[in-house]
């Protein structure tokens, strides 16, 4: 009977190196299990661009979850297949919160046919900075002058990237302005721990839901996940499985089922690879 289970993994610190990038081995492993039957694909903050432009040459089959959720591709047709927004209302909300405690946001939004990001040209904080430095041909780069002019309207997500001090207070005060009226995610950094990323998405948004919706998509009767960060506390709870890996957060490694090797020793795809071999070999 073939293997109906789904393997999700987080992508920054997760499945990609310390670098960002997936590693020779890492595809090689990845792209022979999948062609061998395995269930494999991702839930990542990351958009769908810059998913495919860190995995190199190696492509998901399956379905995929970006912006933590808030948008599900068919990542072998490249289209979309499920997306979220917030209210106009609760946008502008986060919006003056953000600048009430000077940390500028990124605002992602949409006009139906192109993704979009916004921030003030004249308020960019150093976590903005390396945004773009890292995406420096991204054709989502949109700057406005002014506050003012960020857009509220078909926005269906905010990042503010704060200090590791800043960044939970922001959080909070977001979360208790809003009312529930959208998800407030604090993850630290991985690549700059000083730092702090808020990702506040539209409500019932979440990596948990997301992934509960990928294994509907593909029909698997089993779902494990693997992750490293605080955003992946959620699809942890909701998985039959969890895995992190051993560079985790201290919070994530003490809510995982078990702990494998690190990001570094491309962890992920070789738990993968033992644990394919043992259920063929069982077979």
């Amino acid at each position: 009977m073939p293997d109906r289970t789904l393997y999700v993994t987080d992508l920054d610190g997760t499945l990609l190196g310390s670098d960002a990038r997936l590693s020779a081995r890492a595809s090689t492993i990845l792209a022979r299990l999948i062609d061998h039957g395995a269930l494999i694909t991702c839930a990542t903050a990351r958009s769908w661009s810059t998913t495919q432009k860190v995995l190199g040459a190696f492509r998901f089959r399956l379905p995929v979850a970006v912006y933590d959720g808030t948008f599900i591709y068919d990542a072998a047709a490249n289209t979309l297949l499920d997306h979220h927004q917030l209210e106009e209302s609760t946008a502008a909300m986060i919006l003056d919160a953000c600048r009430a405690l000077a940390i500028p946001p990124l605002v992602f939004w949409t006009d139906g046919t192109r993704e979009a990001v916004s921030w003030v040209r004249t308020d960019v904080s150093d976590g903005i900075a390396r945004f773009w430095q890292d995406r420096p041909t991204d054709e989502r780069n949109t700057p406005v002058e002014a506050w003012a002019n960020l857009p509220t309207c078909n926005v269906f997500h905010v990042a503010a990237i704060g200090t590791a001090d800043t960044s939970p207070a922001l959080a909070a005060h977001i979360q208790t302005l809003t009312a529930g009226a959208c998800e407030v995610n604090l993850q630290y950094d991985t690549y700059h721990p000083d730092e702090a990323w808020i990702d506040i998405a539209p409500t019932g948004v979440s990596k948990a839901l997301a992934v509960r919706k990928l294994v509907d998509l593909v029909g698997a009767t089993r779902l494990v996940v693997f992750g490293d960060n605080l955003n992946d506390l959620s699809m942890f709870a909701a998985a039959d499985q969890s895995y992190a890996v051993a560079n985790a957060h201290a919070e994530v490694l003490s809510a995982a089922t078990g702990i494998i090797g690190s990001n570094d020793d491309d962890g992920v795809p070789r738990w993968l690879d033992a644990r394919w071999r043992s259920h063929t070999d069982s077979r």
